[in-house]
């Protein structure tokens, strides 16, 4: 009996997890549960640079550099080509124009993102300007949460503040995004619902539709049922294929079973 408990709240498990992805619901399912106000005021409004902003922005810091005049064609090009890339990718994409080394660093993180790239002195290094070292990091936060990395993402991210960045919706975006997989509820409803109601006007749709998906998602988040057993073993998953299976890991797995176990009991005392 117990093997077979453990069988079936496994195969229920590994088809949460399958299903766990943010998909929209179905229209034969019950009524969302409305997400209580989050009072959003004491955080003050944030409003994203329009894209003739931004441009300037990146041609003040390019004219600031001794060879920046010489470069301001390929910068004009960057910032002329039409629209669908983020005002994030065309500020690096000027950065790049401006110094080949921080080229090489986005290169690198745009092929193959990873956790050695924290280290860059790039993102240290104070001869480069605030504005350029928390663009970057921001770019390289938003590769690494791609990735599923996403506790590097989250400190990164945590590190900046919104208000100083050429695209806070990619911010807010990325945030809620490592707070929803790495199970943090209350953080994630607060990322969502910022970006939801102080930048409706700016964000990308795809944006919002997702937040709101995940917003949506978190609020019927319960502890210690079959669905949080989902929500561990992906994020278990997500480490494990980026070879972070250490300490750290193994006891999210146990952890796992242990939960388990307790679900099975529950099953069995129920029988």
């Amino acid at each position: 009996m117990r093997h077979a408990l453990r069988r079936l709240t496994f195969g229920l498990a590994v088809t949460a997890v399958s299903v766990s992805g943010l998909h929209a619901d179905d229209k034969n399912q019950p009524e969302r549960p409305v997400l209580p106000r989050l009072d959003a005021s004491p955080l003050g409004a944030i409003k994203a640079p329009t894209l003739d902003q931004a441009r300037e922005q990146a041609f003040a810091y390019l004219k600031s550099l001794p060879a920046g005049v010489s470069r301001m064609p390929a910068a004009q090009a960057i910032w002329s080509a039409g629209e669908g890339r983020t005002l994030l990718d065309r500020t690096v994409d000027t950065f790049c124009v401006a110094d080949p080394v921080i080229a090489q660093f986005v290169q690198g993180v745009r092929l193959q993102p990873s956790t050695t790239q924290l280290e860059t002195p790039i993102l240290k290094d104070e001869k480069h300007p605030a504005y350029v070292r928390n663009n970057l990091k921001l770019f390289l936060a938003r590769a690494l949460t791609n990735k599923r990395l996403h506790e590097d993402g989250l400190a990164l991210l945590r590190s900046l503040t919104p208000e100083n960045l050429v695209d806070p919706a990619t911010y807010y975006f990325y945030r809620s995004v490592c707070e929803n997989k790495l199970r943090l509820k209350d953080d994630g409803l607060l990322s969502t619902h910022r970006l939801l109601t102080s930048m409706q006007n700016d964000a990308p749709e795809r944006y919002l539709v997702v937040a709101q998906l995940m917003q949506d998602e978190m609020v019927k988040w319960e502890d210690q049922d079959l669905a949080d057993v989902a929500r561990r073993m992906e994020e278990i998953e997500a480490r494990l294929d980026n070879a972070r299976g250490g300490p750290k890991t193994i006891e999210k797995q146990k952890e796992v079973v242990s939960l388990l176990d307790k679900i099975i009991k529950e099953l069995e005392d129920s029988c």
